[in-house]
């Protein structure tokens, strides 16, 4: 009997110290501090009027949630569509997940991604501007800031604008060209460069716009023009370096 339970007291020693060993190799240890970051989620314009986000995450949780929203409630699932990279570093594991890239229309959306430890990144992703235009007939202004939400500027008012802030001007056609082609050099000078991509207006600011016309005013010689306009921000940002041109010298948006 006593042999049987100097037996048993090995065994309920050995089980007790190769416990602590196996927690250490399971991937989310509920003991060890959570790393979790968005190292770089971005958005990059495309020449349809889509952009593709990719980008990655570094945590050593697993990952639970990683999508996109848009306005209209529905869920793009960026797991689905990525690749993710297990690596060990001297302070612990951590998983990497890379996107290898979703392509989606210029919207409005919502970024969430979450841990199975619950814990949660959430970001709002563009904004919707409205705007009135009119020519150089109208008293109304007739340049136009994406990067500022849509604000519209008088020519006094674009003299007066800050360097890079002024990314478009209504003809007299009712199109948009660039900022740089105003008439007044004291405007012209100090315009973002802008480049037109079927519908998406993609600055060198870092923004990316859709632009749609709305109602005409012959008039007053104005035009509405709406849409959205996505900006870089903590978790998220726009990349153009490679897509803002200067090939290409007016938009003309189909009604």
């Amino acid at each position: 009997m006593k042999k049987f339970f100097k037996h048993a007291v090995y065994f309920f020693v050995a089980a007790a110290m190769a416990a602590p060993l196996a927690s250490c190799e399971d991937d989310d240890d509920d003991e060890v501090a959570e790393i979790f970051s968005l190292d770089s989620v971005e958005a990059i314009a495309n020449t349809d009027g889509t952009i593709t986000i990719s980008g990655k995450v570094t945590t050593n949780k697993k990952l639970k949630t990683f999508t996109l929203t848009d306005a209209n409630g529905k869920v793009y699932d960026l797991l689905e569509n990525s690749e993710s990279e297990k690596t060990r570093e001297e302070d612990g594991k951590k998983w990497t997940v890379t996107l290898s890239g979703t392509t989606l229309p210029v919207d409005v959306y919502t970024l969430d991604v979450r841990t199975r430890m619950g814990t949660t990144k959430t970001t709002t992703i563009g904004a919707t501007y409205e705007a009135i235009l009119g020519t150089s007939a109208s008293a109304t202004g007739s340049y136009i800031s994406f990067t500022n939400g849509g604000k519209v500027y008088k020519l006094a008012e674009a003299k007066a604008a800050g360097a890079g802030e002024i990314e478009a001007i209504l003809n007299t056609d009712y199109t948009l060209n660039y900022g740089t082609d105003a008439k007044s050099d004291a405007v012209s000078s100090q315009c973002a460069n802008v480049a037109i991509y079927n519908g998406s207006v993609v600055t060198s600011n870092g923004t990316i716009a859709t632009v749609k016309y709305g109602e005409k005013n012959e008039t007053d010689h104005t035009i509405a023009i709406s849409g959205v306009y996505i900006t870089s921000n903590d978790y998220f940002k726009v990349d153009v370096e490679t897509n803002c041109g200067s090939d290409l010298k007016s938009l003309e948006i189909e009604d």
